[in-house]
């Protein structure tokens, strides 16, 4: 991640896929953003020396009760506001149900059906989610399979 600007917040984010590569998002159930998607994620603890990998894996845990590995960097992303670093996650826990505190709503949901409702979503998302295409695209307009989870 780049040098942090004072004005800006650190926050990383983890893409979770399932096995058929629908991706895992959040809607924000409080504070100005309130009812944009989002990939799960938050501040990164930088008091307490907290590497953007580390703060995907507290966050994980404690918004959603799932213990995360955190994978290859997609990309970092920044307006003034805020430095985002992306990653891909991949779980081996299977639950039913995904524990919510901070989102309204959870749902795995298609990178098509989330390209085409960009003005719902976190911007600096909407730009991971187009790097995510990409990544898509070269792999045969699919999530490669070393990113899916079996859930």
């Amino acid at each position: 991640m780049a040098t942090q600007t004072s004005a800006a917040v650190g926050v990383a984010a983890g893409v979770l896929t399932d096995k058929d590569g629908h991706i895992l998002v959040g809607k924000r159930s409080n504070g100005p953003f309130r009812g944009k998607w989002e990939f799960p994620g938050g501040k990164i603890e930088t008091e307490n020396k907290e590497t953007a990998q580390e703060a995907v894996i507290r966050e994980w845990k404690e918004e959603l009760d799932i213990p995360v590995t955190v994978g290859e960097k997609i990309g970092d992303y920044a307006n003034a506001d805020v430095e985002l670093a992306v990653f891909w996650v991949t779980t081996e826990e299977r639950k039913e149900t995904i524990t919510r505190t901070v989102h309204e709503t959870l749902e795995f949901t298609d990178l098509s059906d989330l390209l085409s409702k960009e003005q719902y979503i976190l911007p600096l998302d909407v730009v991971a989610l187009r790097d995510i295409s990409i990544i898509c695209d070269a792999n045969n307009g699919g999530i490669p399979m070393r990113h899916r989870s079996h859930i």
